[in-house]
């Protein structure tokens, strides 16, 4: 209906998986969706690479963009751009150098001097997930194993729930709990939740990321083969004491 209403809209970008909320989304349906009007894709999938399974080839974006820092442990700044054939032509990268002439991939390849090492070790990053992890479906097993043990240990020690999200929207290695901070009154905005995670990071040594939904307080956990169950007993707990400290402010 939107798209409808909008027929000046050419390009829709939509998140994979989101960031705050950690819903995957429907993205194969929305793109066939937008090219039935017109529109071009770009997906966001930051956070795809590692927790889900990617097939560009059928899923057939316009453009997709992805993180390998995130999931697939190489170093900040390792990424991917794919484009659909028919828009490799046009596409141009914002900082240009020798190649800007050449081909597609020429062209994004060399932006002037800079560190290339993220890219050099990705291979490895690849080989350890399937040499030392036993490859990506069983990483993907037990990441979401853990994730929801992680979840149900929060909810039970703070007596709330989880976000309440349609299972198959349900990120793998993500989940929401709902904060105990019933009773305490605070704004609701980025700013308050980046206070709550340094004030978290300043007293407990953890790290950990908050967020608000329709005015209510939520903890988005993300579990890795490195985490364990104590971590999320830990992460109950400093909440629980923090808490406090918020309610004697």
């Amino acid at each position: 209906a939107g798209l409808e209403a909008n027929s000046s809209v050419r390009l829709l970008i939509v998140e994979h998986i989101t960031s705050p909320s950690a819903v995957t989304m429907p993205v194969e349906r929305i793109i066939k969706l937008c090219r039935s009007r017109n529109v071009r894709t770009l997906v966001d999938g930051a956070h795809a690479p590692g927790q889900l399974h990617l097939d560009l080839t059928d899923m057939d974006p316009d453009y997709y963009t992805g993180n390998f820092h995130k999931w697939v442990f190489a170093p900040r700044g390792c990424a991917f751009l794919y484009t659909r054939q028919q828009w490799l032509e046009e596409m141009q990268p914002c900082v240009i150098s020798w190649f800007w002439q050449k081909s597609y991939q020429k062209r994004f390849e060399m932006q002037g001097t800079r560190d290339e090492t993220p890219f050099v070790v990705l291979p490895h990053c690849f080989d350890f997930v399937e040499t030392i992890l036993g490859g990506f479906e069983a990483m993907r097993e037990h990441n979401q194993q853990l994730a929801k043990r992680g979840a149900a240990i929060l909810a039970e020690a703070w007596g709330t729930e989880e976000l309440s999200v349609p299972e198959s929207m349900r990120s793998p290695f993500m989940r929401l709990v709902r904060l105990p901070f019933d009773g305490i009154e605070f704004e609701t905005s980025n700013e308050q939740s980046d206070k709550i995670n340094n004030d978290l990071t300043a007293r407990y040594g953890v790290q950990v990321a908050t967020c608000f939904i329709q005015n209510q307080a939520y903890c988005r956990i993300s579990a890795q083969v490195y985490n364990e169950e104590s971590d999320f007993h830990r992460i109950a707990q400093c909440m629980l004491d923090f808490k406090e400290v918020l309610k004697n402010r």
